[in-house]
C-alpha cells in the first residue's frame, strides 16, 4: 500500500512540473488556469482511486492459499472368514420330551483360526447306507433359543464369531421317527460346506405313529449359552 501511495504522489508531482511558473498571470488566464488545475487534480484523483480499487480487488481475488488436508490412510480392515466344514464339528445335545427329542446341535470350531457362522443351516437325513431320505419328514425353521428364553440379543447376532475351541448352537427338535434306526445327518453350513452329524439312539425320537409325518425344527446359529 505504501508503494501505491508513492506512485500517486509521483504522478501528482509530475503533473505539477508540467505547468511552467507564471509570475505575472493575466487576469483572463487566471480562471482558465484554475479550471485546468482543477481538471488535472480531478484526473489524478480518479487515477489514484482506480489504482487503489484495483489493489483491493486483487487482494480479494488472491486470498489465502487453500490448505490441503493430508489423506488419512491406515491398514485395511480384514473381515473374519466364514467357517468351513473342515473347521466345524456338529454334535447333538438332546433330551427326551413327550415322544420327541429337543435341545440343540453343538457346533464347535476345532481349528486354531477364528471364523464366523450365520443363518439357519440345512439338515439332511441319511439312511444306514448313506442315501438321502427325501420323504416322510418335514423341516421347519424356528426362532433361536435366546428368543424362546426371552434373553437379550447376543452381541453381533445374527453373525456368530468363533475363536479356536469355541462353540455355537442351533436349536433343534425332532418328533416321531419310524424309519431306519441307523439314520444319520448332515448339516450344510451357510458357505456350502457339509458337516456330518452323528445321530445316536439318544437323538432319535420314538415312533408315535407310522402314518404320521416326522417333524424336525431347526433354528439359526447363535452363541452357545
Amino acid at each position: 500500500m505504501d508503494d501505491m501511495e508513492g506512485q500517486v504522489r509521483e504522478l501528482l508531482r509530475r503533473r505539477a512540473d508540467d505547468v511552467p511558473p507564471q509570475l505575472d498571470v493575466p487576469p483572463e488566464l487566471t480562471g482558465r488556469g484554475h479550471r485546468r488545475f482543477a481538471v488535472n487534480a480531478l484526473g489524478a484523483t480518479v487515477v489514484a482511486a482506480v489504482l487503489v480499487a484495483g489493489v483491493f480487488a486483487g487482494l480479494r481475488t488472491i486470498g489465502p492459499e487453500p490448505v490441503t488436508q493430508p489423506a488419512t490412510t491406515g491398514p485395511p480392515v480384514a473381515s473374519t472368514p466364514a467357517c468351513s466344514s473342515l473347521q466345524i464339528t456338529a454334535t447333538p445335545a438332546l433330551e427326551g420330551a413327550m415322544g420327541s427329542r429337543e435341545g440343540s446341535i453343538d457346533l464347535k470350531n476345532v481349528s486354531v483360526d477364528t471364523c464366523t457362522l450365520a443363518g439357519t443351516p440345512t439338515l439332511t437325513l441319511l439312511d444306514g447306507s448313506g442315501a438321502t431320505i427325501d420323504s416322510g419328514v418335514t423341516f421347519e425353521k424356528v426362532d433361536p433359543i435366546w428368543v424362546v428364553d426371552d434373553t437379550p440379543r447376543p452381541a453381533g447376532w445374527p453373525v456368530v464369531t468363533l475363536a479356536g475351541g469355541e462353540h455355537a448352537a442351533v436349536r433343534f427338535s425332532w418328533s416321531n421317527w419310524c424309519g431306519d434306526p441307523n439314520v444319520s445327518g448332515r448339516i450344510a453350513l451357510p458357505d456350502g460346506g457339509l458337516v456330518p452329524v452323528e445321530l445316536g439312539p439318544e437323538a432319535i425320537p420314538p415312533c408315535n405313529g407310522p402314518a404320521q409325518p416326522s417333524g424336525i425344527e431347526i433354528g439359526p446359529v447363535e452363541p452357545r449359552t
